[in-house]
């Protein structure tokens, strides 16, 4: 779906592009949140180090895997969760459930286990408004891609990768 949307706004080809665009970015996200444990030469080292390892590398080259960029969104979603957990706002509750909304919209099935970690984390820090403003963002964004996928593939958590969607 990603993939068709990416055709119509910039053209055959383009497609291709958005698994190492995303993946460049999740790194960064993943240096910045580095940076805040080791000074920025170990922060550094440790996110080239990911960056060409091999399941990392491969993974975000692949233009077509959707592994890759529910990883990368996923790193992008966690850095949302930690920045939230240390100074709880709304913007940074709309920033994390955008970037929370943008990772299962790759994988829709990982919700069933990514949903539940979000939901302890805010609910163990009594984030209450927060989770609310995180779900209903999550939302927001997941529903016309989760109808889309129930169209497709006849579950909300399917794709063509499930038996369902097979058949």
């Amino acid at each position: 779906q990603i993939g068709a949307v990416t055709i119509n706004i910039f053209g055959v080809g383009a497609e291709r592009f958005i698994t190492p665009i995303v993946a460049l970015i999740a790194l960064v996200v993943l240096y910045l949140f580095l940076r805040r444990f080791w000074d920025r030469w170990w922060a550094l080292t440790a996110t080239v180090l990911v960056g060409v390892h091999p399941a990392w590398f491969g993974q975000m080259t692949n233009p077509y895997l959707h592994n890759g960029l529910f990883t990368a969104m996923l790193v992008m979603a966690g850095w949302g969760c930690i920045r939230l957990l240390e100074r709880p706002t709304f913007w940074r509750s709309v920033v994390a459930g955008l970037l929370f909304g943008g990772a299962p919209y790759f994988r829709p099935i990982e919700a069933l286990w990514t949903v539940p970690v979000v939901i302890v984390l805010l609910m163990a820090r009594r984030l209450w408004w927060q989770l609310a403003v995180v779900g209903v963002i999550t939302v927001v964004v997941q529903a016309p891609w989760l109808l889309a996928i129930r169209e497709l593939y006849g579950s909300f958590l399917s794709s063509a990768y499930t038996p369902s969607g097979v058949f």
